[in-house]
């Protein structure tokens, strides 16, 4: 790869309203240009000369083609949310940013849908849903900060998975650069289109190694009328799950059903001086939502959670009674990820994926393998269980208040064969990135990672587009 502050003024000419930075120049300070290039990892630092910000497909394609001239590497730069080094510009990559790639091109009533460009904030788009009366596919701590393109290229999941599906199933529409700067659209306002292979697909969750996502048409789901919650106490993980099949056969439909355990729950109320939510301290929480208006809450209490078998998995309710008491009761859940940042460098992260059925005995043998290799190692867990994902947090001892970050590389060698065994996935929402891609032989065979390679050689022939990412250097 050439390098590319030599080629400034050959990608200055590429923009016609787009910005061109170039590190040093005064225009930003070094902290603040750095920023975009990396994500929430610290584990790789960004290293980049080249910050480009277009303002549409074409300026977007441009800069790739010189890009592609000139074996320019790329970084595709979102709301850098991610937690896997996907958006780390370390060895001097041009980085383009989609910050000013925002609009909402337009409104399809009759799928319906968004037309929206890549780099419109999650929660923008959830706005844009809300006032027409319908819902996102896709919530998510992140909502604030991330961008609906890097949700797409990562398959972003979230709390509604459980029970409207994931945003793969509702990408209808995709506008992408390819490694050789070719714009290619893939039509979005019909919903069946059997016409050969679906190359639209390849490009959601591919974490931008083989296109560039510019713009998406998103089928928007139904709302809820009304939304009710309830913080249920439970034993443990296998009561949380026999929880959840009981109200699905009492007929409660959950649009959430979110976990966590003592100690995550404890780290908030200490962070945020927060009091408990029951008198007395339990194993394991779930906070869950369901629809008032297919179910009362007065409907729910008699029949569900005092009238039927899933009452025996609950040791403790609290109902939210207003929509107050519902944001206080998802705070419990949705704060803990801040509450972890409280404590760095201390925590290794892993987001994973396992079936339901194999989560109990799996979670036993992380414990068990925790006390035998890593007994200065704590784990916190919460997630999704409702649909597998699950966050595992390893913080040292003494409550991670102080000490160095635990061994990721170490524990991750534990872990990822214990998930592959139980044909679960390394990464359930966050990608491979950077700091997964040499364990991706637990979650893919070696025939998949090869088919991948060619895929990539095939849309990005020079491999510039975000290089050294989610597929292995070498071997498997």
């Amino acid at each position: 790869m050439q390098q590319a502050n030599d080629h400034v003024a050959g990608l200055r000419a590429c923009l016609t309203g787009g910005a061109l930075y170039v590190r040093g120049d005064g225009e930003r300070s070094e902290a603040e240009f750095l920023e975009y290039g990396r994500d929430r990892t610290r584990r790789a630092a960004p290293d980049f000369q080249i910050l480009i910000f277009p303002t549409t497909t074409e300026e977007v394609a441009a800069v790739v083609r010189y890009c592609y001239e000139h074996s320019l590497a790329i970084t595709p730069s979102g709301g850098r949310t991610g937690l896997s080094g996907g958006a780390v510009a370390a060895t001097g990559e041009v980085v383009i940013s989609f910050d000013r790639m925002t609009r909402l091109l337009e409104f399809d009533p009759y799928l319906p849908a968004l037309h929206v460009e890549a780099g419109m904030i999650t929660a923008v788009a959830q706005t844009h849903a809300r006032e027409r009366g319908y819902q996102f596919p896709l919530d998510l701590a992140a909502s604030g900060s991330s961008q609906v393109g890097g949700n797409i290229a990562t398959n972003a999941g979230g709390t509604r998975v459980i029970s409207i599906g994931g945003l793969r199933d509702y990408v209808t529409g995709l506008t992408v650069v390819t490694g050789a700067g070719e714009i290619v659209r893939f039509p979005g306002h019909i919903l069946k289109n059997n016409s050969g292979i679906d190359l639209r697909q390849l490009f959601i969750g591919s974490e931008g190694m083989l296109g560039l996502i510019t713009e998406a048409v998103i089928r928007l789901a139904p709302a809820p009328r009304r939304e009710a919650t309830a913080l249920c106490a439970v034993a443990d993980v296998a009561g949380a799950l026999d929880l959840l099949a009981g109200l699905r056969a009492a007929g409660l439909r959950p649009l959430a059903f979110e976990f966590f355990d003592a100690a995550s729950l404890g780290m908030v109320c200490e962070h945020l001086t927060l009091a408990p939510p029951f008198r007395e301290a339990h194993a394991a929480y779930v906070v869950l939502g369901w629809d008032e208006a297919l179910l009362s809450l007065d409907a729910a209490v008699e029949t569900v959670f005092t009238g039927s078998p899933a009452a025996n998995h609950i040791i403790d309710l609290r109902l939210a009674g207003n929509s107050e008491q519902a944001a206080l009761l998802w705070k419990y859940r949705e704060s803990i990820s801040e509450s972890l940042a409280m404590i760095p460098p201390a925590v290794h992260k892993q987001d994973v994926s396992v079936p339901a059925g194999r989560m109990t005995r799996f979670l036993r043998d992380v414990h068990d393998m925790l006390a035998a290799r890593f007994a200065d190692v704590r784990l916190l867990v919460f997630g999704h269980l409702g649909d597998g994902n699950l966050h595992l947090n390893y913080v040292p001892g003494a409550g991670g208040a102080s000490g160095a970050r635990p061994d990721g590389d170490a524990i991750d060698e534990a872990v990822f064969p214990l998930i592959a065994a139980a044909d679960g996935s390394i990464s359930a929402e966050h990608g491979i990135g950077l700091l997964k891609k040499k364990y991706l032989h637990y979650s893919r065979s070696a025939a998949e990672i090869q088919v991948m390679r060619g895929i990539k050689a095939l849309l990005d022939p020079r491999g510039i587009l975000n290089p050294g990412k989610v597929l292995p250097d070498s071997g498997r």
